[in-house]
């Protein structure tokens, strides 16, 4: 076998390893405020509907699957924007379910699993869309599995 054959047999396996190990299909998004996340149309891609989206959103971070259509969210409220929210969103027994090669931070997770859950059926697409609230940080998470 020639140099050449075999550092270019090198190549494709290790560029073959790199597109493996990547997560093309994961896109992660931060938007500070609601008005930059409405201007970006986050809110007309339906991962956060519009029914639930409020003015004083802030903090807003998106962590989306596209191949699997699996998001996670968090963003925080003002106080009378959360007691909005609650009185949209339905309770949960559900338990917390990480959404599919979703990457979410395990303080995340301990979080949701001590908070109440909810459910929000979206009017447009008709998707669940899981929700949790920490009333005491004005945080809400927000999951699609």
């Amino acid at each position: 076998m020639s140099f050449k054959a075999f550092s270019s047999g090198f190549f494709f396996l290790a560029l073959t390893f790199v597109f493996s190990s990547c997560n093309l299909d994961q896109v992660n998004k931060y938007y500070p405020d609601y008005l930059t996340a409405k201007s970006e149309n986050l809110f007309k891609k339906g991962w956060i509907p519009e029914n639930i989206a409020f003015e004083s959103m802030s903090e807003i971070y998106l962590y989306t699957n596209l191949d699997l259509n699996t998001c996670f969210f968090t963003f925080t409220l003002s106080e009378p924007d959360l007691d909005r929210i609650t009185q949209i969103i339905s309770r949960s027994e559900r338990e917390f379910q990480a959404p599919a090669r979703v990457k979410i931070s395990q303080m995340h997770v301990n979080t949701i699993e001590s908070l109440d859950k909810y459910y929000h059926i979206n009017p447009i697409n008709q998707d669940t869309i899981f929700l949790s609230v920490n009333y005491k940080t004005k945080k809400v998470y927000g999951w699609i599995n």
